[in-house]
């Protein structure tokens, strides 16, 4: 009994051994796929953690770089905003140049009008020149050829500087618009015309006519107190007209005051003297004084102002060019950095 009671249990147990061997086997079996899918998850943590790194380098450089743009955009927005300033000074600069050139081109064009008019001349010498004008002949080149006349007053002839212009006009008064001609002939045609159409009267000079001038006490009455200037001196004349016109300035002397002139002229009786006001004492004994009219009107005056008004055109007119050059330069500068911005 004891026997086989002890078989029993010993087949129990050897029921036991084999399921507990299955079990093992089993239990190999697991760990053995388990491994390998440690393995496997090993493999991909790896490749995750790489992933994660890399990802994470990128996403620093994708933060560095929003950091440079934002930089770059800072740097853009200011740039583009001097522009911006700049273009519109420039756009002010340049409706100021605009409006200063027609200033200057209103007002020279309407001096020239009056020129080309021979306005404020007698009507004898403005005849005499709207005559000449219409036998000019226009050559194809567009040159003008006034022909044999080739007549210009003497205030169209001399230049003064603007401090003396009151005093010429007052010596010379009427000889100013004297007509210096190219020749007696030319003149005396001229004359001829007047008297025809009864277009009034006028002076003329010509070479055939020249005398002799006279260079008188120049030196001695120049050192003078109270002496100005030898008005002969200050005047511009060209060469073809010098000897015609030079002797109405040799006896002109310019004075502070119309006093100094009256202490002068015992010592100087030939001389007419002549201030900047406009104040004259003959040679002749003759005084004039007071208020001088309008200056618009002087014909030397508005020679000068025709001449520096070409100048300042000019100069405004180049001005303005440059200003147009410069704004399209910082208008396609301003364009480029609002497309880059």
């Amino acid at each position: 009994r004891e026997m086989l009671s002890v078989q029993t249990s010993e087949t129990q147990l050897d029921f036991r051994v084999q399921a507990l061997t299955e079990k093992v086997s089993e239990q190999t079996a697991r760990l053995e796929q388990l491994q390998q899918v440690k393995l496997e998850l090993d493999t991909q943590h790896k490749e995750f953690e790489q992933r994660r790194n890399q990802t994470f380098n990128k996403l620093e450089g994708e933060r560095q770089m929003q950091l440079d743009i934002m930089k770059d955009v800072e740097n853009f927005q200011e740039n583009h905003n001097i522009l911006a300033k700049n273009v519109a000074e420039k756009q002010e600069e340049l409706t100021k140049f605009k409006d200063s050139l027609n200033e200057v081109a209103s007002r020279l064009y309407g001096l020239e009008n009056l020129q080309n008019g021979f306005e404020g001349f007698e009507e004898g010498v403005k005849q005499v020149m709207l005559w000449q004008r219409s036998k000019a002949e226009v050559h194809a080149d567009g040159s003008v050829s006034q022909g044999p006349l080739a007549m210009r007053p003497v205030a169209e002839v001399v230049e003064v500087p603007e401090k003396f212009e009151m005093a010429m006009e007052a010596a010379l008064g009427s000889r100013l618009q004297l007509l210096v001609s190219s020749s007696g002939e030319a003149a005396l045609n001229a004359i001829d015309y007047l008297k025809s159409g009864n277009q009034g009267r006028s002076s003329f000079l010509a070479r055939d006519w020249q005398g002799a001038s006279e260079g008188g006490d120049l030196v001695a009455i120049k050192s003078q107190p109270g002496v100005e200037a030898a008005l002969s001196e200050v005047v511009q004349i060209p060469e073809e007209q010098r000897a015609l016109v030079a002797p109405f300035f040799e006896s002109v002397v310019v004075v502070d005051s119309i006093r100094s002139a009256l202490a002068l002229r015992p010592g100087f009786p030939n001389r007419t003297f002549v201030t900047f006001e406009g104040d004259t004492l003959s040679a002749d004994g003759v005084l004039t004084g007071g208020t001088a009219g309008s200056g618009d009107s002087g014909l030397l005056k508005r020679r000068r102002e025709i001449k520096e008004l070409s100048q300042q055109r000019e100069e405004w007119a180049g001005k303005l060019a440059l200003a147009k050059m410069s704004l399209e330069k910082l208008e396609a500068r301003f364009k480029q950095v609002g497309e880059e911005l």
